[in-house]
C-alpha cells in the first residue's frame, strides 16, 4: 500500500462550561488533510536501512576564508600573498576597484565581504585546512565562488580539487570550451563539490583536507577570481531504524546574519539551493508577526524556489518521510497565486507528495500557520535509494511573495517482511451458549490482517 498524505494544521484554545457549572478548557485541532493512496497485492521481504542522518552538521575550519584577514587599502590593491593559503606564482589577496566589478563593497554574490583571491594564469594556491582531518560516516560539502572580472580576460581553463592526503575526493575543471558557461564578466559563479566517507573513500578518513586552486599556463594575460570557501559535513550513525530527525542545514535561515546589513535581504540561503528571486528575510514588527524561529526567515517570491536534500535519509520501501514548516504572508506585499511544499525523489524529480497553500488557508493576517507534506513509501518502490528534496516553491506573479520559517524533517524506517494487500474481514456471526437454556448472537465482528 502506498500512501501520500499532506497536513495542515493549527491549535486554537476553547473554553466550554458543563452543565454542572463548573468550567473546562480543552484544546482542538482544525486538520485539513489530503491522502491519496494506491493498492497492489504483491508479496515480498526486504531488509530494513541501516543507517539514518541524526547529528547535525559539522563546520570545516577554512583558513581566511573570503580573504579579508590582509586588509589592502587604498584600492584597487593587491598583495602577492594570502594568510592561511600558500601562494605559488603570481597570486595573492585583491581588493577590487569598480573597473573589475560592478559592486565592491561588498562584492556580488556570492563573494562575500570586499576582497578575494587572484590567480593569473600559471600559478596555483592551496590550503590545507589547519586542525582538521576526514572523519569517517560522513558526507561532505564545500562550496566556493568563482569570478570573472570585467577588465581582464577569463582563463581557458581552471581546475580546482579536493584532496584527503592523496585521496582525490572531488575535482572541478571551468574551461571556455566546455559545456558548462563560465562567470559572465563582473559576476560570480557559486560552486559544490561533494564527497562521502560512508563506506566510501576510506583511504580518506584521518587524513588533511585540502583544497587547491590551479589556472595553467597560457600564451596570453588571463585570471580567475575565488572567493567564500566554506564546508560543512553531516555525520551518518549506524543504528537500528527508527523515526529520527532530518537534519535540515539553515532550518531558520540565520546563517546569512542580516542583523547589520543595509538592507533586510539577500538573494541567499546557505544550504538550501535557490531558483529565480528567494532568499534570506530580516522582517520588522509593521510586515510580519516575529519569526516563530530566532529573526530571519526565507522569502520565495513568484515562479521561484528554494530546495535542500534530505541529508542520509534514502528512499526504501515502507520508509515515511514527513516536513513541516511554517508558511506566513507580508503585510506590504501581495500573498502568492499559492505556495506549494513539494517532497521530490532526485535524481529522477519524481514528486513524491506535495500541498497547495492559499491565502485563505492561512491563519488571521500576519500570523504563522504550520503545514506538513508527507510520503509513504510503497513496498517494491521503483525509487529504492534515490535521495528525497524538500522543495518550497511559489507560484504567481513575480512581484507576489510568501515567507517561510522553522523547517523540520523526519524519516521513518519501517521493517518490511511479507507484506500483502491488507484485507478487512468480517467474522461469520455465530451463537454462543452462555448457560443451560440461554444463548446469546454477538455482534459482528472486523479483523484486520496483522492489527
Amino acid at each position: 500500500t502506498s500512501t501520500s498524505t499532506s497536513t495542515s494544521f493549527e491549535s486554537t484554545t476553547s473554553t466550554t462550561s458543563t452543565s454542572s457549572t463548573s468550567s473546562t478548557s480543552s484544546t482542538s485541532s482544525t486538520r485539513t488533510t489530503s491522502t491519496t493512496t494506491s493498492t497492489s497485492s504483491t508479496s515480498s521481504t526486504t531488509s530494513p536501512p541501516t543507517t539514518t542522518t541524526i547529528d547535525p552538521f559539522n563546520t570545516i575550519p577554512f583558513a581566511n576564508p573570503s580573504f579579508e584577514v590582509d586588509a589592502l587599502t587604498p584600492l584597487p590593491g593587491f598583495i602577492l600573498a594570502a594568510s592561511g593559503w600558500t601562494v605559488q606564482g603570481r597570486a595573492g589577496t585583491f581588493r577590487p576597484a569598480l573597473q573589475s566589478f560592478p559592486t565592491i563593497d561588498p562584492l556580488p554574490l556570492p563573494a562575500e565581504g570586499d576582497q578575494a583571491l587572484f590567480i593569473h594564469d600559471g600559478n596555483r594556491v592551496f590550503q590545507t585546512v589547519p586542525s582538521y582531518t576526514v572523519e569517517p560516516d560522513q558526507n561532505c560539502t564545500v562550496r566556493f565562488a568563482l569570478g570573472n572580472r570585467l577588465d581582464f580576460r577569463f582563463p581557458g581553463l581552471v581546475n580546482v580539487s579536493l584532496r584527503a592526503g592523496d585521496v582525490v575526493l572531488d575535482t572541478i575543471s571551468f574551461s571556455r570550451t566546455s559545456a558548462t558557461t563560465p562567470p559572465v564578466s563582473g559576476t560570480f559563479l557559486e560552486m559544490e563539490f561533494t564527497y562521502s566517507t560512508f563506506d566510501v573513500n576510506t583511504d580518506a578518513i584521518d587524513q588533511a583536507l585540502s583544497i587547491e586552486f590551479n589556472v595553467p599556463e597560457e600564451s596570453f594575460n588571463s585570471q580567475a577570481v575565488f572567493d567564500n570557501v566554506y564546508g560543512f559535513c553531516t555525520d551518518i550513525i549506524r543504528t537500528t531504524p527508527a523515526p529520527v530527525s532530518v537534519t535540515i542545514f539553515n532550518p531558520s535561515f540565520e546563517r546569512d546574519d542580516l542583523n547589520n546589513s543595509a538592507v533586510p535581504w539577500v538573494p541567499r540561503a546557505r544550504g538550501w539551493t535557490v531558483s529565480g528571486n528567494a532568499g534570506t528575510f530580516r522582517p520588522s514588527s509593521d510586515v510580519v508577526e516575529s519569526p516563530p524561529d530566532a529573526d530571519q526567515v526565507a522569502y520565495v517570491r513568484g515562479t521561484s524556489s528554494l530546495k535542500q536534500t534530505f541529508n542520509g535519509a534514502l528512499l526504501v520501501s515502507g520508509g515515511v518521510y514527513t516536513a513541516s514548516v511554517s508558511v506566513n504572508r507580508r503585510d506590504d506585499r501581495d500573498f502568492v497565486d499559492s505556495a506549494v511544499l513539494e517532497l521530490v525523489a532526485v535524481p529522477s524529480n519524481t514528486v513524491l507528495s506535495s500541498v497547495e497553500i492559499e491565502s485563505n488557508d492561512l491563519r488571521s493576517r500576519g500570523r504563522w500557520t504550520v503545514f506538513e507534506v508527507e510520503y509513504s513509501a510503497p513496498v517494491n518502490t521503483s525509487l529504492e535509494g534515490e535521495e528525497v528534496c524538500l522543495v518550497l516553491r511559489a507560484v504567481g506573479p513575480s512581484n507576489s511573495q510568501v515567507l517561510f520559517d522553522a523547517v523540520g524533517a523526519t524519516a521513518q524506517f519501517v521493517d518490511v517482511n511479507n507484506v500483502t494487500t491488507p484485507e478487512l474481514i468480517t467474522t461469520t456471526t455465530t451463537t454462543v451458549v452462555t448457560s443451560p437454556g440461554e444463548t446469546t448472537t454477538p455482534a459482528p465482528r472486523f479483523v484486520f490482517s496483522n492489527p
